[in-house]
């Protein structure tokens, strides 16, 4: 693997990336490599520089909540209540239901979408989980994957509670400190200004500000940033019975818990998405293996972690902009091929158009924070708007136009990609084959 970086350089060249950091430790030996810039006239990616890790935060906060449970602090099934007494939606009921298991495995129920800054102080946790009273449900806990950052958020407030620090502090003294992560800061305003990468905005590759998302939503991925090496190693602590994992920080026992199939169920959503969830985790059947990980977006920067029990292999892949999915597939391919020995599939390309009925679908599909309308299209396709909408649901802005093609039976890929992946659609239909939710990762009822 000793080609890795002049493998990444080419890639950062091909996709038009700024920046990328690879870190990759196979049988407790690291490689890493680093090319382009940290933005687009600065400093170059080496090991000091660091990125945003988005949603690979969750896997943390997930961490954390394990630890709960080997303490016999937290049970995976009890409501969430128990513990956190305020915890509230608006349907009373079914919030007396959710489960920390429902959390862990994105699927509570409600609509999860909520970005309200609500403070940068220790209490805007607290205040933002408030918040969730007016949050409405949509499908009872436990049956229906729906990406919920405010349910990981109330994980993150579970972990203030008990350990009765906020929770930067938890994840500090409880992770990032005992597995030696010097170069990890749960505030990118915490590190050395010089080595904070710049995301970058396609397609005009505009810089964006890092750690702009606000700080209720730190448990979910708004904030946490590392090096590349340093997220390797978290994943180290994922390889289950390997000697070079940390088992004082998670017993085996819980790292085998994260990574157990749960019973939720998972539409198709493509190569992004795990075929089905574990606690804190996508679980990915790679070449007949179970290949456990995370991705993480925030404006400008996408990331990926990996781990291969079987294989002893975890990759991090760190990218600050331009077609950063088209890079990552080419780099995850070339490790796990490499020395994995897996068979990666090719990444998905754009179906061609074919006639469809559209009858099924056509409709406006909404959340707290999207509306959806997908209509009648020409030449084969459905046509998809998209608005964002304000409090009260009203569509703000002119929204974005595009159109979707037919994969299979009810699932569609979208025409134009994002950061060089193809979104992927699935419809969810009821017993007459009418649609009822409009699932991109986000489960969006039938308005």
């Amino acid at each position: 693997m000793e080609e890795l970086s002049a493998t990444l350089a080419q890639l950062t060249a091909r996709w038009r990336v700024p920046g990328a950091a690879v870190a990759v430790v196979h049988r407790g030996r690291i490689i890493e490599a680093y090319a382009g810039r940290q933005s687009a006239a600065g400093r170059l990616v080496d090991a000091a520089s660091v990125f945003e890790i988005g949603s690979i935060t969750k896997s943390f906060t997930a961490t954390l909540i394990m630890q709960l449970v080997d303490e016999g602090k937290v049970s995976l099934d009890a409501p969430v209540q128990h513990v956190l007494p305020e915890f509230a939606l608006a349907d009373p009921q079914l919030a007396a239901r959710v489960t920390v298991r429902h959390l862990l495995t994105h699927a509570p129920g409600f609509d999860g979408d909520d970005f309200t800054h609500t403070g940068d102080d220790d209490e805007s946790l607290r205040r933002y989980v408030a918040r969730l009273a007016l949050a409405t449900s949509f499908a009872e806990p436990g049956t229906l994957f729906s990406y919920c950052n405010a349910g990981i958020s109330v994980l993150g407030r579970i972990v203030e509670v008990l350990r009765g620090v906020p929770f930067d502090r938890a994840l500090a003294a409880h992770l990032l400190e005992p597995l030696g992560l010097r170069d990890a800061y749960p505030d990118p305003a915490a590190a050395p200004a010089d080595l904070v990468v710049t995301g970058h905005r396609e397609p005009d590759g505009t810089a964006v500000q890092a750690g702009a998302i606000v700080r209720g939503l730190a448990p979910s991925g708004s904030k946490l940033t590392m090096t590349a090496r340093d997220l390797a190693t978290f994943g180290m602590l994922h390889l289950g019975g390997v000697a070079d994992s940390d088992q004082s920080v998670l017993s085996p026992a819980g790292v085998a818990q994260m990574q157990a199939p749960q019973s939720v169920a998972v539409p198709f959503l493509g190569p992004k998405w795990g075929s089905s969830r574990g606690l804190g985790w996508d679980l990915y059947d790679v070449d007949g293996v179970c290949v456990v990980g995370h991705n993480g977006h925030t404006t400008g920067q996408v990331a990926a972690l990996r781990v291969v029990p079987d294989r002893e292999l975890v990759v991090a892949v760190l990218t600050n902009g331009g077609a950063s999915y088209r890079l990552i597939d080419a780099v995850l391919a070339h490790v796990l091929g490499g020395l994995g020995g897996l068979r990666v599939p090719d990444p998905m390309e754009l179906p061609q158009a074919i006639p469809v009925d559209a009858s099924p679908y056509v409709g406006t599909y909404a959340g707290r924070a999207v509306r959806w309308t997908v209509e009648p299209g020409a030449d084969g396709e459905l046509g998809l708007s998209i608005h964002d909408v304000d409090g009260a649901g009203d569509p703000v802005g002119e929204g974005v136009r595009t159109a979707l093609r037919k994969l299979r039976d009810h699932t569609f890929v979208g025409v134009d990609d994002d950061c060089g992946m193809y979104p992927v659609f699935t419809f969810l239909v009821d017993e007459a084959g009418r649609a009822r939710f409009l699932h991109n990762s986000r489960a969006y009822p039938r308005r």
